[in-house]
């Protein structure tokens, strides 16, 4: 009977280690050296021109390595100078990292505007730019004011090259490109990591034929990922 016990009580150590093992948190902070291996293997479909392939292969590497991981307490500084902890904040956070010079994240606006309006009260919108201060400011009336507009610090990224990744108050944004989407649950895991927008104008398809994707296309576009970015973060999808 002891035997028995012993075997039990040994099961329950085994298993309550093993518990504690899979609960540990990995963050996205430190998921660098892989991001920047995928990201250079990447590269090589990209040169090779094999679209699908490489599509399929971010999706299995990067985007599965962020999902899951957890981001670590930040205080942005918006360009109204309001600071943001993102210790404080008890909703979900949509985290976007855009810039004035990508042209998806300046199509993307307009329907991102509807969608906080819509769901600001649920969701935190807050929006990583890789622009200055003066030049956000300037702009800074086409966001809704619900959004927080978050400049690039000068002096953190001085030194930075183009194979550097943006950094926002100790935020590197280690996927680097735009616009990308962290969907970031209230415990601080990322649920999901979307990117790209829809770009009105001239463009072709698939099979080679000539489209052109007016402004309400692309709003309407633009706006049913957003609302389905959303959705996932509210745990509705």
């Amino acid at each position: 009977m002891k035997t028995i016990q012993s075997i039990v009580l040994i099961l329950g150590v085994i298993l309550s280690v093993s518990c504690q093992k899979k609960e540990e948190k990995r963050y996205y902070a430190d998921s660098g050296e892989k991001i920047k291996y995928y990201r250079d293997k990447g590269m090589e479909l990209f040169k090779k021109g094999n679209e699908e392939a490489l599509s399929q292969y971010l999706s299995d590497s990067i985007f599965a390595l962020v999902k899951s991981s957890y981001i670590k307490d930040y205080q942005f500084t918006t360009v109204n100078g309001n600071i943001v902890n993102t210790k404080k904040i008890d909703k979900p956070i949509f985290l976007q990292v855009g810039g004035r010079g990508c042209a998806p994240c300046v199509a993307e606006i307009p329907a991102l505007n509807d969608i906080v309006e819509k769901y600001h009260d649920q969701v935190s919108f807050i929006l990583l730019n890789a622009d200055s201060k003066e030049k956000l400011e300037k702009v800074k009336d086409e966001y809704h004011n619900k959004i927080q507009l978050v400049y690039l610090p000068e002096e953190e990224n001085k030194n930075n090259t183009y194979k550097d990744p943006y950094s926002f108050s100790g935020f590197k944004h280690l996927v680097k490109a735009t616009p990308i989407n962290y969907l970031v649950n209230k415990d601080r895991k990322i649920v999901e990591m979307t990117g790209g927008g829809t770009v009105p104008g001239k463009s072709v398809d698939k099979q080679g034929n000539p489209t052109i994707i007016t402004k309400e296309m692309a709003h309407e576009l633009n706006y049913k990922k957003l609302e389905a970015d959303v959705k996932i973060l509210l745990g509705e999808k």
